[in-house]
């Protein structure tokens, strides 16, 4: 088996509990199956069924494996641990390296929960009207044909904002709008200029989540390489526009 479950129409709300009770069922089935969550010690959202945590810091009243996540030398202690499920969430699009992390996350599990933010998301001003996505990520990821996809965010990604975006004052503009209804995001969510976003889900609240089983496949977009503009900015218009 692969891919059992997949979506990037449900809210991080609805996943969290989707994953507990199958995590639940698992339980019970059999009691010493082993979970590891991958990043999230800091939002243990399933902590009554997670028996250890690997996270960069120490986090008090809890097992963590301490480490970073890009390391041989962590993979090495989990290896020797034999966790059966493992959960990683909205860890892999914050790192350089998260093709090493699947292969290591494969490896060393027999089945897992992955969720990352939704490619919709992060071609969509959700910090800002003057750039796309989260600042921090560096990776924007797709699922097409039960192969999970990621491409690199280079600059070239702010192509696709609409001019008017850049125009003066519209940044503040929308932010006195944010605060006066109450929205948890812009004025324009919705504004780059590409017409695969979907408007509908390019919020915080939806993620891109999978349940695997025994494995799944992993490949870079353009092997993870600029190669040039033009290619660079035609796999974003067409590539990484399809499945979900």
């Amino acid at each position: 088996m692969s891919i059992i479950w997949q979506s990037n129409t449900n809210k991080r709300s609805e996943n969290f509990e989707k994953v507990k009770s199958f995590l639940k069922e698992r339980r019970i089935e059999n009691p010493n199956y082993k979970v590891l969550d991958a990043g999230g010690a800091g939002n243990p959202w399933a902590a009554e069924y997670t028996n250890a945590y690997l996270d960069i810091q120490d986090v008090p009243g809890k097992r963590v494996i301490v480490g970073d996540i890009q390391s041989h030398e962590v993979w090495e202690k989990i290896s020797k641990e034999n966790f059966d499920f493992i959960i990683c969430t909205h860890t892999l699009e914050d790192i350089k390296n998260p093709g090493f992390v699947i292969e290591n996350i494969i490896k060393n599990c027999k089945e897992g929960f992955i969720a990352v933010p939704s490619k919709h998301t992060e071609m969509s001003h959700v910090e800002s009207l003057k750039y796309l996505g989260y600042c921090h990520h560096q990776y924007v990821f797709a699922m097409q044909d039960d192969i999970f996809l990621g491409l690199r965010k280079f600059v070239l990604m702010q192509h696709f904002i609409k001019f008017t975006n850049l125009l003066p004052g519209m940044e503040l503009f929308s932010k006195i709008i944010r605060k006066i209804t109450k929205r948890p995001y812009l004025l324009y969510p919705n504004s780059s200029k590409l017409p695969w976003v979907n408007k509908s889900i390019n919020t915080h609240e939806y993620e891109l989540a999978f349940l695997w089983k025994d494995s799944f496949s992993f490949k870079y977009l353009n092997d993870d390489f600029l190669s040039s503009q033009d290619k660079y900015l035609n796999i974003i218009k067409n590539d990484l526009g399809k499945g979900i």
